[in-house]
């Protein structure tokens, strides 16, 4: 993981709300993968585990900046359990939470996601589902 201020000099130009977010999901994933690789990006920054692969095979989590808001994206999203209906998106298998603010922000379920995202084995993941009738 990169030292937070690296991060936080990286985005200075985010409003504080958004930079808050990305924070505290930094915090998040070095809580739960002290060996995460964190990777800054134009839109945003990808985090994975450089031990199993790269950032779609072995991806942790993404924090996108789009249209005032954060994304915390899931490579592999359609996987993982979602009895909120939080995760958002159509394009499979990725899905995102839409965070609008770090008040507002469901920190525990966005754990849970990043936890069990992490823990994901995508070698033994079912193949995609067919879209033929």
């Amino acid at each position: 993981m990169l030292p937070i201020q690296e991060v936080v000099d990286h985005y200075k130009g985010l409003p504080a709300d958004l930079l808050d977010i990305l924070v505290e999901v930094h915090n998040l994933v070095a809580g739960i993968n002290p060996r995460a690789v964190e990777e800054l990006r134009r839109t945003g920054v990808v985090y994975y585990d450089v031990q199993r692969g790269g950032p779609v095979k072995a991806g942790i989590c993404q924090v996108l900046f789009m249209e005032g808001q954060a994304r915390v994206a899931f490579i592999h999203g359609a996987y993982l359990p979602d009895p909120q209906h939080l995760l958002e998106g159509s394009t499979f298998p990725k899905r995102y939470i839409r965070v609008s603010s770090y008040a507002e922000a469901s920190w525990e379920y966005i754990r849970a996601c990043i936890t069990a995202h992490n823990a994901l084995d995508v070698t033994a993941l079912p193949p995609r589902p067919s879209t033929d009738g």
